[in-house]
Formats: C-alpha cells, sequence, structure tokens
C-alpha cells in the first residue's frame, strides 16, 4: 500500500529514482523534472561535494544537462542512468599558517616600485614624504624646485634650516630639500624640510 501511494505521489511530483554513475561508484538519487536543472546539481553536490560548475552530467547518448536545461524535455524514468564528471572539493583543506601574509603595507618604498615596474612598467615616481597633512604643500615645493631662476639663487643662499631667524632657515630647508630632491631615484622619497621647519615652528 504505501509503495503504491509513494508511486502515485510521484507521478504527480514527476520524480524519478536514477542511478548516478561516477567513477566505479553507482549513486541513487531522486530526479524532480518540475524543478530547475540547478536544484538538481545542488543535490550531487550534497551528495559528491562536487561544486555545481564543476559537474559534467551526461545522459545515456552523450545529451549533457547543462543548468539552462530543461528538466521536462529529458528521457528520465526510473532506473535511468547518469554520467557525472566531475572532482569533489577538499572541504577539509588546510590552511599553512607557518607562512606570514604579506600586504603592501609591509612593503618597502623599493620593492612596491618593484612590483609595479613588473606589473605596469612604469615606475613610482620620486616624491617627498608626507608628514601627514603635508601633501599640498610638499606639491608646491616640487613645483618651486622647477623654477629655474629660484633654484639658482637657492644654490648660492649659505644660511642654514638650523638658524633661529624663520625667514633664513625656511629659505634654506628649501635649498636643502630642492638639492635632496634633485638626487633622488625613481622610487625614492625625502623629507620635506620645509614642512617639517614650519611644523617645528608652529609646535
Amino acid at each position: 500500500y504505501q509503495r503504491r501511494v509513494h508511486g502515485i505521489i510521484n507521478q504527480i511530483r514527476k520524480m524519478y529514482q536514477v542511478s548516478l554513475k561516477w567513477g566505479k561508484q553507482n549513486l541513487p538519487i531522486s530526479v524532480d523534472i518540475n524543478e530547475d536543472a540547478t536544484v538538481f546539481k545542488a543535490q550531487i553536490y550534497a551528495l559528491t561535494a562536487i561544486p555545481t560548475d564543476k559537474q559534467k552530467i551526461f545522459l545515456k547518448g552523450g545529451k549533457s544537462i547543462l543548468d539552462t536545461t530543461d528538466m521536462k524535455s529529458l528521457d528520465i524514468r526510473d532506473g535511468t542512468t547518469l554520467m557525472l564528471i566531475g572532482t569533489p572539493e577538499d572541504k577539509h583543506e588546510k590552511i599553512d599558517t607557518s607562512k606570514k601574509v604579506v600586504t603592501a603595507e609591509d612593503l618597502s618604498t623599493a620593492e612596491k616600485a618593484k612590483l609595479m615596474q613588473q606589473k605596469t612598467g612604469e615606475a613610482i615616481p620620486m616624491g617627498l614624504y608626507n608628514l601627514g597633512n603635508t601633501c599640498y604643500m610638499n606639491s608646491c615645493v616640487q613645483v618651486l624646485k622647477k623654477v629655474k631662476e629660484l633654484s639658482d639663487d637657492l644654490k648660492n643662499f649659505k644660511g642654514l634650516h638650523t638658524n633661529p631667524e624663520k625667514k633664513i632657515a625656511v629659505i634654506a630647508a628649501l635649498r636643502d630639500t630642492s638639492v635632496s630632491y634633485t638626487h633622488l631615484r625613481a622610487h625614492e622619497t625625502r623629507e620635506d624640510l620645509v614642512c617639517r621647519l614650519l611644523l617645528e615652528k608652529k609646535k
């Protein structure tokens, strides 16, 4: 009686008991042809641990079941054998925690430049350190470096950036920063002495 009831229910739902041949295994599985093929693939994943996008399912004759396949269009009956090809994912794959994860913040300026050179063919340009919020002032100092007349006058200036008189100290700092900046290589940075001096004076 129970078999008869199950048979009637399966006919209504269009549920079939099929065999899934996977390698040397024959796995019993139910197929509801009223459901999408993706539902059937999810059943197979639960049974075999083969990711749905890695599953290759074939009927006799070579017809394959894709995500878009209409299950009602397939010639599936009780006892039908389906072929399955796929490799299960390793759910217990161990992560090597002995290796340190390196982020961009861990790299030196030279290492960053090397990576950028490898990926884009361009090196990080030279520049001045940002002292927290001095990027705009750094830009101004670098622009002044391009003014030839100013650069020539700065070279002849004899004052020191340690001079207690602020005007002399700032001019000397601008000169020293300019000279230091001139000798930078592509990926190097230097401290903007002008910004450092002005920040110290402000304190």
